[in-house]
């Protein structure tokens, strides 16, 4: 939960930075937010695995042996496509705001973050049920719940709903499907290998942050002043399909794991 209040509040900030000065001004702050954050870290930071002998080479060795693990890749690509859900929906809902729904860049950066509300919703509740229910469970539940955001939003605009509230008002069940998901696909994505936890977790956040950039990517090079809505809705449709699949595909090879050890 607590990670969500950045970028809760962040698009509404930045939404209000360029609605007043310009959206230059953000990345004139973002360096000298950058540059004050370096400093901190560099002087209050400091390494906590002070008897690490481990060489270059063998952290590599130590790569491949978890990327070899399907577990590994289901856990993975589940929240490198949720992730990826709200990516596309940053990348294109600008387009969709300034063109079709003429609303300023303040008021866009505060649906986006009601939409992370939703996550914080999602978190809450997973810290509630995550101790009932198992990881690949909650993980399921979480990517059911994300896949009405876009359904409900293609339905409202195949009505001829044209409102904003149309498009991100359904997307808020994104960001509780999202934050259903991910604690419990981390802590999964972090139990695949024992005692590579810290391995495990950075090459799972390497595979989250890789699958945001391309789906965002790929959504900025689609749309256009015509399409925003529909074609950002229609990624986020399939991204949300198949974070789904791999959720299905984790829970698969965890009963698999169980099975083998009870044998």
């Amino acid at each position: 939960m607590t990670a969500a209040i950045a970028p809760l509040v962040g698009p509404t900030i930045g939404g209000s930075i360029d609605q007043w000065f310009g959206w230059r001004v953000i990345f004139w702050l973002l360096a000298v937010a950058g540059g004050v954050l370096f400093i901190w870290c560099f002087f209050r930071l400091s390494e906590t695995n002070q008897s690490s002998k481990q060489t270059f080479r063998e952290q590599v060795k130590v790569y491949v042996s978890v990327l070899a693990v399907p577990l590994f890749w289901s856990y993975s690509l589940c929240l490198a496509f949720s992730v990826g859900t709200f990516y596309a929906l940053m990348a294109g809902a600008p387009l969709a705001a300034k063109e079709t729904y003429d609303i300023q860049p303040v008021t866009l950066g505060m649906y986006m973050g009601s939409i992370t509300a939703g996550y914080m919703l999602g978190s809450f509740l997973s810290g509630r049920y995550a101790k009932i229910h198992s990881s690949t469970a909650m993980i399921l539940v979480g990517r059911v719940t994300a896949l009405i955001g876009p359904i409900v939003a293609l339905a409202l605009l195949g009505l001829g709903l044209n409102h904003p509230l149309a498009m991100f008002g359904p997307c808020v069940f994104i960001g509780i499907g999202n934050g259903l998901t991910s604690p419990s696909a981390n802590a999964g994505v972090m139990s695949v290998r024992a005692g590579l936890t810290g391995s495990t977790a950075g090459l799972a956040g390497a595979v989250t942050v890789a699958g945001g950039a391309i789906f965002s990517s790929i959504t900025a090079a689609a749309v256009t002043e015509r399409n925003a809505i529909i074609v950002t809705l229609y990624i986020m449709l399939a991204t949300t399909l198949c974070a789904f699949l791999a959720g299905c595909w984790a829970r698969f090879l965890d009963e698999q794991q169980k099975k083998r050890h009870e044998s």
